[in-house]
């Protein structure tokens, strides 16, 4: 276990909990049924749910209910080393030879 690693703490005894132990995956990441999406890709109407990013727990330790938030956030970027449609340059060894037998 790394000191990066999230974990959640009860407010009340100190108590520690994995993300997965408090919040169910169907509903954190949403399970959206259709998606109807313009000529560029936008999102004009989905049927389903968004993310519930909030849920409750009882301590195990100390059975005391607390209220648990994510705060998530996303970035996306492109991956340059696979941009094809742009010119590039590979740059071989210049001493390279090759021998016939």
């Amino acid at each position: 276990m790394s000191k990066k690693d999230i974990k959640i703490k009860c407010p009340n005894c100190g108590a520690e909990y994995l993300p997965s132990e408090i919040f169910y995956p169907k509903y954190f990441f949403s399970d959206p049924k259709i998606i109807v999406k313009d000529s560029d890709g936008k999102i004009l109407h989905y049927s389903g749910s968004n993310m519930q990013l909030k849920e409750s727990y009882t301590c195990d330790y100390c059975l005391k209910d607390f209220d648990v938030t994510a705060k998530i956030t996303f970035n996306s970027e492109l991956d340059k080393k696979y941009e094809f449609d742009k010119e590039y340059e590979i740059r071989l060894k210049s001493n390279i030879s090759l021998k016939e037998q």
